[in-house]
């Protein structure tokens, strides 16, 4: 996410609520990206091992 759009969220929001919501953001697009899917696959794969 860009600096210019982060820094007024977060000063809208406050960090608690700006923290949330972006997770959130990050987890749902996590599918979408490339190279992170491919990590959150691994990962996912590595728990199931154990």
């Amino acid at each position: 996410m860009k600096a210019r759009l982060k820094k007024p969220l977060l000063e809208l929001l406050g960090f608690d609520r700006f923290l949330f919501l972006f997770s959130l953001f990050i987890s749902n697009t996590l599918k979408w990206n490339k190279k992170t899917g491919e990590f959150v696959l691994y990962s996912l794969q590595a728990d199931l091992e154990d």
